[in-house]
């Protein structure tokens, strides 16, 4: 129920132009409906969802991933569990590794046992995104609002390399000159492949 109405006060929160869609998991991953921009849809699957099984974290991670990419501009994927990854067939280094070549942003909100994984926090450290632990999902609203309102402050910056290798890793480092200012960024970008 905290989750059913924290995810209508994200999709509430929706603006025109804007587009949702539902990954859901359990042993198995859902993705439906696709993106829309009716928010109604979203929240009736949402509504019928019936949480069981066994939890396929790191594939529903990549599969949000990859729905966000069928979108233009920078997407938001919002990853809420409360359990570790106990049934999924992608390795999580893969799909990091896919994390750092897509444009999507991940946030994660993990509660019970998903504190203690590290997938999800790796996941957004990679994107630019953050990771909230909580204790009770009786705050979710209030975390999903922050989540909202923090990705649509965010600010592209364009980056042309000149002088580096055209191929693998390459580390950057954004900061600001005001201490008013919190920064979440990329560490770097992978370069070919």
């Amino acid at each position: 129920d905290n989750l059913r109405e924290a995810s209508r006060t994200v999709l509430d929160g929706l603006r025109a132009g804007d587009q949702a869609a539902l990954v859901m998991f359990n042993s198995t991953v859902t993705v439906g409906p696709a993106l829309t921009s009716r928010a109604g849809l979203v929240q009736a699957a949402i509504d019928d969802a019936e949480p069981t099984g066994e939890t396929s974290l790191v594939d529903a991670s990549f599969a949000g991933m990859m729905v966000a990419e069928a979108d233009a501009g920078r997407g938001l994927v919002m990853v809420f569990s409360d359990g570790r990854d106990t049934s999924s067939w992608l390795r999580p280094e893969a799909v990091i590794d896919v994390a750092k070549r897509c444009d999507a942003v991940v946030y994660g909100v993990a509660s019970g046992l998903a504190q203690r994984s590290e997938f999800l926090g790796e996941l957004a450290d990679q994107t630019g995104g953050r990771l909230f632990k909580i204790e009770s999902t009786r705050s979710l609203s209030e975390v999903f609002r922050e989540v909202l309102g923090e990705f649509r402050q965010r600010y592209l910056v364009s980056y042309s390399p000149a002088g580096v290798s055209r191929e693998g890793w390459h580390e950057l480092a954004v900061r600001v000159k005001s201490r008013k200012a919190a920064v979440r960024a990329r560490p770097g970008y992978l370069a070919g492949q």
